[in-house]
C-alpha cells in the first residue's frame, strides 16, 4: 500500500521529470526553428577552412540528442575529390553518413569545436604516383600554432569508422592494399602536444600485395593498442598492443621516433603458441601453395626485435617449434615429433652478413629418426657449418615428398655427415666440397632411383662390411 509520503515523493518526481522533458522539448524546438541553419553553416565553414579539396553533400541536418552529451551535424552522401593538380579528379572519399560532433554546451557559447568524427558506409581510395606524389593530403597544415583553445575549430578526441572500404595503391613500390574496416574506434587528445592514443578495431583484409606476393588474403584482423605520443619530438611509445589474426595472438611493445632529424624504431613482436596450420594459411599464395599437399600441426613460438633507422634497421628473430608434424595428405606419410630451435640476425645487426642458425632440428619420418643443426653466415657467398644424422627408408621419403619428377626412390640410407666451408648456395659446385672440411659416412643399401629428367636410373647396393670404409667420405 502506497503511503501519503510516498505518493507525494512520486508526484514530485513526476513533476520534475515532466519539467525536464518540457525544457528539453522546448530547447529542441527552439534550436531547430531558430539556430539549426546557423549551426550547420558554422560547422560547414569550419570544415572548409581545414580542407584542401572539394566536398559535395546531398543533405545536411542537425541531430541534438543522438550522441548525447554531444550534438551532431549529419552529412548525407558525402563525396571528396582527390588532392591533385589535374582538372579531372576522381573521388578520394565517399560516405553514406558523416557525423561531426560537438558539445551541446557549445550552442550556448556559439563557439563550436568538433570533438568527434564518425563515418559510416564509407570508401577511401588513396594513391601514390610514380613521381612520389599522392592524392590524399586533404587536411590543411595549421599555420598558427598560437591559437587558443577557444579559437580552435577542431579539438578531436574520438574518430569512428564503420563499414569503411580502403583501397591503397603505390605505383612507385608496386604495393596494393585492399581492406574493409568493420569497426574502428580511436580515442586521443589530438590537439595536445602530449597525449595517448587508444584504438580498437576489426579489419577484414582482402589483400596486401607487395611486388608479386599477396599477404594475409581474406583474413580478419582484430587489434587494440595504447600509444603515448609526444608530437613535438615525434616520439611514439607503444605501451600495449595486441593483434589477433586467425585465432593467433601477437603482442607488441616498443617505441619509434619520427621527426625531421631522426626516424628510428625499437619494436618487439612476440607470438606464443601460434598454430602452425593457421600460420601457413596466412602466408602469400606462392609459399602456401608449396605446402598445400601437407596438413600441419604443432605450435610455433617466436620473438622479433626491430631496432635502428627505418631505412635499414637491425632485425633479430628467434623461433621454436615443439611437437610439430607435417603429413602428406594422400599417402598419409608423416614427418612428426618435429622440434626446432632457430635464430636469424640480419646484416645490419651483425655489421657484416646475415646469419641463420638452426641450433637444433629433430624429427621422425614415420619411425625413421632425423637430426640436424646448421649455421649459415651470409646467403650469397655463404659460410656454412652443418651436421646431419639420419637413417631412413627412402621409399617413405619418396611418398612424403610427393614429387612427380621422382619416378623411383627406394632403399635404405644411413648418413652421419659434417660440413664446414663456403659456397654460393644458388650455384653449388664440386670444388665447394673439395675445398671444405667434410667428414662422416653415407651408406646406401639397395638404392633404386629414377628421375623424369634423366634417361637412366641409378641402382646401388651398399658395399660389404669389408669394403665399407671405401664408401666413407674423406676428411680434408
Amino acid at each position: 500500500m502506497i503511503t501519503e509520503k510516498k505518493r507525494k515523493q512520486l508526484k514530485k518526481s513526476l513533476i520534475i521529470i515532466s519539467v525536464i522533458a518540457a525544457v528539453v522539448l522546448a530547447f529542441s524546438i527552439f534550436v531547430h526553428l531558430f539556430l539549426e541553419e546557423k549551426i550547420k553553416n558554422t560547422i560547414v565553414n569550419k570544415l572548409n577552412e581545414q580542407l584542401n579539396t572539394e566536398i559535395s553533400v546531398e543533405k545536411i541536418d542537425l541531430k541534438l540528442f543522438r550522441d548525447f552529451p554531444f550534438a551532431s551535424v549529419r552529412f548525407y552522401q558525402v563525396e571528396a575529390k582527390e588532392v591533385i593538380p589535374n582538372s579531372i579528379k576522381n573521388n578520394l572519399f565517399e560516405a553514406e553518413n558523416v557525423y561531426l560532433q560537438f558539445s551541446i554546451l557549445d550552442i550556448f557559447s556559439g563557439n563550436y569545436q568538433i570533438k568527434r568524427i564518425e563515418c559510416q558506409n564509407a570508401y577511401i581510395k588513396a594513391t601514390v604516383f610514380e613521381d612520389g606524389t599522392d592524392n590524399y593530403h586533404f587536411w590543411k597544415e595549421q599555420s598558427d600554432s598560437t591559437l587558443t583553445e577557444e579559437k580552435k575549430s577542431f579539438n578531436l578526441q574520438k574518430i569512428i569508422f564503420k563499414n569503411t572500404s580502403i583501397f591503397y595503391y603505390n605505383y612507385q613500390k608496386k604495393e596494393e592494399v585492399s581492406a574493409r574496416i568493420d569497426e574502428l574506434y580511436v580515442k586521443a587528445q589530438f590537439g595536445e602536444t602530449l597525449y595517448d592514443i587508444e584504438a580498437d578495431g576489426n579489419v577484414f583484409i582482402n589483400k596486401i600485395q607487395v611486388q608479386q606476393n599477396n599477404f594475409l588474403p581474406n583474413q580478419t584482423l582484430r587489434f587494440s593498442f595504447n600509444i603515448s605520443v609526444d608530437s613535438e619530438k615525434g616520439n611514439y611509445e607503444i605501451k600495449q598492443a595486441e593483434i589477433a589474426l586467425q585465432k593467433m595472438q601477437f603482442l607488441l611493445d616498443g617505441s619509434f621516433l619520427w621527426n625531421a632529424n631522426n626516424k628510428t624504431v625499437d619494436l618487439n613482436i612476440e607470438g606464443d603458441n601460434i598454430d602452425i596450420s593457421k600460420a601457413i594459411e596466412s602466408l602469400p599464395f606462392a609459399y602456401k601453395n608449396l605446402l598445400s599437399t601437407y596438413s600441419a600441426q604443432g605450435m610455433l613460438l617466436f620473438k622479433i626485435n626491430i631496432k635502428g633507422n627505418f631505412d635499414n634497421p637491425e632485425f633479430r628473430a628467434s623461433f621454436a617449434i615443439e611437437n610439430g608434424s607435417f603429413e602428406e595428405k594422400t599417402k598419409k606419410i608423416a614427418l612428426n615429433k618435429i622440434k626446432i630451435e632457430a635464430e636469424y640476425i640480419n646484416a645490419a645487426a651483425t655489421k657484416n652478413k646475415d646469419i641463420l642458425s638452426v641450433k637444433h632440428l629433430s624429427a621422425f619420418l614415420e619411425e625413421n629418426p632425423i637430426k640436424a643443426s646448421f649455421n649459415i653466415n651470409g646467403f650469397k657467398k655463404a659460410e656454412i657449418e652443418c651436421e646431419v644424422e639420419a637413417k631412413m627408408d627412402l621409399s617413405l621419403l619418396k611418398e612424403f615428398l610427393a614429387n612427380e619428377q621422382i619416378e623411383e626412390l627406394s632403399g635404405i640410407m644411413d648418413i652421419q655427415f659434417k660440413y664446414s666451408g663456403s659456397c654460393d648456395i644458388k650455384n653449388l659446385k664440386a670444388r665447394d666440397f673439395l675445398c671444405s672440411n667434410t667428414s662422416g659416412y653415407l651408406s646406401l643399401q639397395d638404392l633404386d632411383f629414377k628421375h623424369k629428367d634423366y634417361k637412366y636410373c641409378l641402382l646401388y647396393t651398399s658395399p660389404s662390411p669389408r669394403d665399407r670404409t671405401r664408401s666413407r667420405m674423406p676428411s680434408s
